[in-house]
């Protein structure tokens, strides 16, 4: 992967991406980055709902000849290096579009009942019973945060749906959501997991079909009008695991983390660029004085 793909892929907000690249925002109607489907306002749910699971795909060549109409506000500066204005611009960041936005989603309408339908809605004890399991239940050793409950659901980390999404929901969901809904829930769970190992690449194109039924049956358990872009999404992602590779390969998990460490280097709110220069620059300086004092003892 080259440099900028890598460094594209990392910002954390949608709209960042979309001003990176001059088009509308993409929670807009034209807003999808990757193909030319045209959303709705919902008056219900107040967003862009994306219906429509069959549109053509944008392409670098009718990106630069600004074929797409309202999809272009403004003239890109990254028109000017040779990249392609789609395909490396991905939307299926495991972070954002799985553990902070489809996971926390589906987490909060099953909680709260706050979805089109109320037919996923659990039952005050159901949120009970999750809430007990998280409290109890032993994750893997290679897990170092635990889950909270569904009581501070509000304050999850990413890791924290991303855990559940991998290994609690499979065991807990079954219990708590209805047959037909669990079944549904399974395609997604399915398809994205075999977007992140390597070992069922050969297997992209059933995720594909997977990914597109749980998008195509969606309306059927949440309401038409929760067909968000990050439920849309979900339709693109198969093509970009098999560009870049599997989801790891282009998350964002990395990149939050070293901001992570860049923050502990500040010691106030004060020229936080300057700050940052010298810590890395003394982090130069250290490294290559141990280097140089153990070369010399080796000598």
């Amino acid at each position: 992967m080259r440099y900028w793909d890598i460094a594209l892929s990392s910002s954390s907000l949608q709209t960042t991406r979309s001003r990176f690249r001059g088009v509308c925002s993409f929670n807009g109607k034209h807003g999808c980055l990757k193909c030319v489907t045209v959303g709705t306002y919902s008056h219900t749910s107040h967003t862009v709902v994306f219906s429509d699971t069959r549109s053509p795909e944008r392409s670098n060549e009718g990106f630069r000849n600004k074929l797409y109409g309202a999809h272009h506000k403004c003239n890109s500066p990254l028109l000017s290096l040779p990249i392609d204005m789609v395909a490396n611009f991905p939307v299926g960041d495991s972070l954002h579009l799985i553990d902070l936005k489809i996971m926390k989603r589906l987490l909060i309408g099953w909680r709260d009942g706050n979805f089109g339908k109320y037919i996923t809605k659990w039952r005050a004890s159901d949120t009970e019973a999750v809430t007990l399991f998280l409290n109890q239940c032993k994750l893997p050793s290679e897990i170092h945060r635990s889950v909270r409950g569904l009581d501070s659901l509000a304050y999850w980390k990413a890791s924290e749906f991303r855990s559940f999404f991998y290994y609690i929901s499979i065991v807990i969901l079954p219990d708590v959501l209805s047959p037909d809904t669990f079944s549904h829930f399974l395609t997604l769970y399915c398809g994205i997991g075999i977007c992140s190992n390597t070992a069922y690449q050969y297997l992209l194109p059933r995720a594909e079909q997977l990914l597109r039924y749980f998008v195509q049956n969606y309306k059927d358990f949440y309401g038409a009008t929760y067909v968000t872009s990050n439920v849309h999404n979900l339709l693109h992602v198969t093509a970009e695991v098999e560009m870049y590779g599997t989801l790891d390969t282009f998350s964002a998990y990395p990149f939050e983390n070293k901001l992570y460490m860049i923050k502990r280097m500040l010691r106030d709110g004060k020229n936080p660029l300057s700050q940052v220069a010298k810590r890395l620059t003394e982090d130069a300086e250290n490294n290559g004085m141990n280097i140089h004092l153990e070369k010399k003892k080796k000598n």
